[in-house]
């Protein structure tokens, strides 16, 4: 976002997630959620930051035009929430059950993989989110 001077929006805390919940348990409904990612998507520039395999989300991977996946290996997405959940690094709270539940769903999140084959040929991967940075300022610097 900062090297190519565009804005970026989270979709969990921005579009999924209702903001008057402190925990992450209550998501918006339906209308509200489209409402926003519609608005989002129809912006000039545009960054959106989360993966979501769900069929609503699947108006903001048409519309992109290059996706940028990270896609680090199991043990280092269980650290990295680990990490951040015991440095308390989330805009929200989170309880015990949802930390074990975000282990759980990154779990699942390999199977749904495939989910990105209709766009494959916009979509760049990369295993670290520091090679998607080196790679975006010398592809656009």
């Amino acid at each position: 976002s900062r090297v190519l001077n565009i804005p970026t929006y989270e979709i969990d805390t921005e579009i999924y997630w209702d903001p008057s919940d402190k925990y992450y348990e209550k998501i918006r409904n339906d209308k509200e959620r489209d409402k926003l990612l519609k608005a989002l998507i129809k912006k000039k520039k545009w960054i959106l930051e989360g993966g979501y395999t769900a069929s609503w989300a699947n108006a903001s991977l048409e519309k992109a035009e290059l996706i940028i996946l990270v896609w680090p290996p199991l043990w280092k997405r269980w650290y990295n929430i680990t990490k951040r959940t015991l440095l308390k690094q989330t805009s929200k709270k989170q309880n015990l059950s949802g930390f074990f539940a975000l282990l759980g769903w990154t779990k699942k999140w390999d199977k749904k993989r495939h989910k990105f084959d209709p766009y494959k040929k916009k979509i760049v991967e990369f295993k670290s989110a520091d090679k998607a940075i080196a790679w975006v300022k010398e592809k656009y610097s």
